[in-house]
């Protein structure tokens, strides 16, 4: 319902915008690229049509009810190049250098580290790709007319700011913009986009690795999974995530 709905109450221009922030990655036939709390899978449609058949999309959330509902939505579009995982955010269950693109349509402002999950998903990103990042924000110099005391009266998000002292020291070709979807319900839903890329020569500052522990991919699913160089606080999780996925790789194939 709410793929059709929220289309519909900002008469038709949410869609755009999401267009817009998938084509900020500059991704290419074939890509492979990750969606961080894809949510209900909204950006999905367009990750899809940017990367085609022989592409591969990593959707995560940490909620799975929002997971099961985009799966449907897959299923029903029988997409076969869209793998979803549950995974939080500051932790992420991928290799290094895994995406050539890293995609995030709000939550940041809301993360109880965005530090470490800013400094993730530089990790995750392949040296030159590029990560884009979207949540609720209204331009500053909006923010004491009258439209833009009632929007901030209306939703206290309204006044986050782009995450931007937050980023590894690290990142090139950083870039911050403002902007708005028009809506008949609501004078409008205000939002930031930041976008970044790693370095080609350089690892995120703080990043520690470790090489003692490697799992051998098997198969398309767990290719982008955790292998080596991971960081030190997430190897546990990486860990734990990876049997599970030899676990049910072995299951389906008895």
């Amino acid at each position: 319902m709410m793929h059709g709905l929220i289309p519909a109450l900002s008469l038709g221009t949410e869609p755009l915008a999401r267009s817009r922030w998938v084509n900020m990655l500059g991704l290419r036939p074939g890509a492979v690229v990750l969606d961080i709390a894809t949510g209900t899978g909204r950006n999905l449609p367009f990750l899809v049509r940017r990367v085609g058949r022989k592409g591969l999309i990593f959707a995560m959330d940490i909620s799975k009810g929002v997971i099961a509902y985009a799966a449907r939505l897959i299923r029903a579009k029988r997409w076969t190049n869209v793998e979803f995982q549950r995974a939080n955010a500051s932790c992420l269950p991928y290799k290094d250098g895994a995406f050539d693109g890293v995609l995030h349509v709000g939550g940041i402002n809301t993360f109880e580290d965005r530090r470490r999950a800013l400094a993730e998903m530089l990790r995750v990103a392949k040296p030159g790709a590029r990560v884009v990042i979207v949540d609720e924000g209204l331009e500053p110099s909006r923010r004491k007319t009258l439209r833009g005391r009632l929007l901030l009266r209306m939703n206290a998000l309204y006044a986050s700011e782009p995450p931007v002292n937050e980023l590894p020291e690290d990142v090139s070709d950083l870039s911050v913009e403002w902007g708005f979807i028009p809506s008949w319900a609501i004078p409008m839903w205000p939002f930031y986009v930041m976008s970044f890329r790693r370095p080609r020569s350089l690892l995120p500052q703080g990043t520690r690795l470790q090489s003692n522990w490697d799992q051998p991919p098997r198969g398309r699913t767990s290719r982008p999974l955790q292998a080596r160089g991971a960081c030190e606080v997430c190897i546990d999780f990486a860990r734990k995530v990876a049997h599970e996925a030899e676990t049910y790789i072995q299951k389906s194939a008895c």
